[in-house]
């Protein structure tokens, strides 16, 4: 007879957990922090492997860079009363946003915070950075905001250690920013208000402090010529590490990079924040592309249906993703 053999293969190594050439290194770390770790709440997701794990790796694999990185973290959720944030959410679901706090910044900033599941199993975080509203969110108070994030933090952690026991990988963030719609007026705007730009660095420094190694990849789409003169701003705040992650993805951008990372979700995700027009199949609908402009459509088919289009107009360029 014939025998049939299956090949399994490994996760690269960034999406294992503890692998074994870092298991000795991992102990050193919790020996070294052994104190700090004995006064913490006993929460997983802020004692455990995969929390040593992350500050590991996010310091170049050094225990005591990690050590150091920790320490730094620890005063920082004394700053923040982050052992509080973090009791509050024990029993929160994911993807609902129940925070109070951050439902007010996503009235400001539309976001979808559960956009959908790359094929690792990372999270797809979806924000419409050019529909951000900077009055509104300058009218947040500072503390408001700083306990609103801060707390979908504290969440966002404990369900990406959840989710790494769960499937037995490294879990993180995929991050998409669509940039469409922020004006050079707008840039201009932000830059030129201290608090906004103060807000801005506490978010992300205190990802980057608090949370290391949550962030898989960060794109950016749509991004103008203007965004040079911000980036040059806030780059600075990112460490080595962070800015690798990102992907610039310039006006009109090309969907394929995003879909390749995180699915065709992550589109949908995008356009249904943008304009969700309620089309339905079967049925027939039209919309109309400004000059200059693009539009993106997402439709659901049913099995056994079909979807056909026709357009008019000079210079037009049409695609489909499926």
């Amino acid at each position: 007879g014939t025998h049939g053999r299956s090949v399994v293969m490994a996760d690269p190594p960034e999406l294992q957990l503890v692998r074994e050439e870092e298991a000795a290194d991992i102990e050193a770390l919790r020996a070294e922090l052994k104190e700090e770790l004995a006064a913490m709440p006993q929460y997983p997701d802020l004692v455990g492997d995969l929390r040593l794990l992350r500050f590991y790796r996010g310091n170049k694999s050094s225990v005591p860079a990690a050590a150091a990185a920790f320490r730094a973290a620890l005063e920082w959720r004394k700053e923040a009363g982050a052992d509080e944030l973090r009791a509050s959410v024990e029993d929160v679901a994911w993807g609902t946003c129940p925070i109070d706090g951050m439902k007010t910044i996503i009235e400001c900033l539309p976001m979808d915070i559960d956009g959908g599941r790359s094929e690792e199993g990372h999270i797809v975080w979806v924000e419409q950075v050019g529909q951000v509203k900077f009055d509104k969110v300058a009218a947040i108070p500072d503390a408001e905001f700083a306990r609103g994030w801060f707390t979908m933090m504290e969440l966002r952690s404990r369900v990406l250690d959840d989710m790494s026991r769960e499937k037995n990988r490294l879990i993180k963030v995929i991050q998409v920013r669509d940039l469409r719609g922020l004006t050079a007026g707008l840039y201009g705007q932000l830059v030129a208000n201290p608090r906004m730009v103060s807000r801005l660095h506490g978010v992300i420094s205190s990802s980057m402090k608090g949370h290391p190694e949550s962030i898989d990849k960060i794109f950016l789409l749509n991004v103008s010529k203007t965004f040079s003169g911000f980036w040059n701003l806030v780059s600075p705040i990112f460490n080595d590490a962070i800015r690798k992650k990102f992907t610039f993805l310039p006006y009109p951008y090309d969907p394929l990079p995003v879909v390749s990372a995180c699915g065709v979700a992550a589109i949908r995700s995008m356009v249904k924040g943008a304009m969700d027009p309620g089309w339905t199949v079967p049925g027939t609908f039209q919309v109309n592309v400004p000059c200059g402009d693009f539009v993106e459509v997402g439709v659901d088919v049913p099995a056994g249906k079909a979807l056909s289009w026709r357009w008019s107009g000079d210079d037009c360029e049409f695609s489909v993703l499926s």
